[in-house]
């Protein structure tokens, strides 16, 4: 009988967990996976339970979650990969299942998707929590217009909204905006004279979201470039001045805007204009159009052809690498380019044609 009861207490100091301290847990804790401590920690005992609970720690958990690309092939097959970074490497990783539709935008961790069977709907998921939420589809939208969607965080509140651009029966364009977890419904937000003329089928560049606020470039014919700030956090409009240059793409990185631009130069063996200078600006103040040069880039287009071809960012990885995307006839080709040490890596993703393209990060954000 003593030897059952000494076996039973050896087990009990074996399964024991060693003490200590819920801060110390805590902080190991924001520093896993999403997938991992939803599906896993919080069965692990009641102290991690609680922790992954609690609504302060997934709002820190977001600041150490990492961003990756999200790509998407076609709207028949739905085939997606993602371009990630680890300990300076950038890998494309397959994702062996298929996402229930084409993922239209993401923030913080939820998505929309749009799917298309007997009939369009939208819905907001957690991939993660599997979370999910059907949204009406705006009354004034064509199915061709869903690239114009965006999602965004509004600090302080943790209140998601969708924002769509579309168009009414006049051909007239129009920004509305959804609350996510309300009571779901449209609304219109007031836009800025003149802004009503801008062909956003032709013209619409980039549309970035940052901090609650959606940006949305669009370059006119003579490569006049017009920013324009949907600030979703009061559901306002503003005009920003770009800074001077070649307008070449919007960037999200550390939760500011970057806006590139570049000097031009005539290439006489080519026929054509190419990249002499890159220059990254980060917008310091939305309402006094402040920008501020963060990087210059001496291109050198003999060693490298994307100086040559033209690039459109895509997204800024944590580590530092941004993602570029460079026109090939009718496909596209990816880089990642180091901002640190100016190195440049192909990327090959196995997609033919992605057409879908979106910046993602696992999270137990919910709504």
């Amino acid at each position: 009988m003593s030897g059952i009861i000494d076996h039973s207490q050896r087990m009990n100091q074996e399964n024991e967990v060693p003490f200590l301290p819920e801060e110390i847990i805590f902080q190991i804790l924001i520093r896993l996976p999403a997938e991992f401590l939803y599906h896993c920690g919080k069965y692990v005992c009641k102290t991690w339970r609680e922790i992954i609970r609690d609504p302060r720690f997934k709002e820190r958990h977001l600041l150490f979650s990492r961003s990756s690309v999200f790509i998407q092939e076609s709207y028949e097959s739905f085939d997606a990969s993602f371009i990630e970074s680890e300990e300076g490497e950038v890998r494309v990783k397959p994702l062996e299942r298929q996402f229930p539709g084409q993922m239209l935008a993401s923030c913080e961790g939820v998505s929309l998707f749009y799917y298309h069977h007997c009939l369009d709907f939208l819905y907001i998921v957690n991939p993660v929590t599997k979370k999910a939420i059907i949204i009406p589809f705006p009354s004034l939208i064509h199915v061709a217009w869903i690239g114009y969607f965006r999602m965004a965080r509004i600090p302080h509140t943790g209140e998601f909204k969708v924002l769509c651009r579309c168009k009414d029966q006049n051909v007239r364009f129009h920004w509305l905006v959804l609350t996510v977890g309300t009571n779901a419904t449209w609304r219109r937000i007031d836009t800025i004279p003149g802004e009503d003329s801008i062909d956003l089928e032709k013209e619409v560049c980039s549309l970035v979201s940052v901090e609650g606020v959606v940006y949305c470039a669009t370059i006119g014919i003579a490569g006049v470039g017009r920013l324009l700030a949907i600030d979703l956090r009061d559901e306002t409009i503003h005009n920003i001045i770009m800074p001077y240059g070649s307008f070449n793409g919007l960037i999200e990185m550390r939760k500011n805007l970057y806006c590139m631009m570049c000097t031009l130069e005539y290439f006489e063996g080519g026929g054509t204009y190419v990249m002499k200078e890159l220059e990254i600006y980060i917008l310091e103040d939305l309402h006094s159009s402040r920008w501020i040069k963060v990087y210059e880039i001496e291109t050198n287009m003999e060693a490298e052809a994307i100086w040559f071809r033209g690039f459109w960012p895509v997204a800024y990885l944590d580590d530092g690498h941004m993602i570029l995307r460079i026109p090939n006839g009718d496909k596209h080709s990816f880089v990642a380019y180091d901002l640190k040490t100016r190195e440049i890596t192909a990327i090959n993703l196995g997609i033919v044609a992605p057409n879908v393209i979106v910046i993602y990060k696992s999270s137990l954000a919910s709504w």
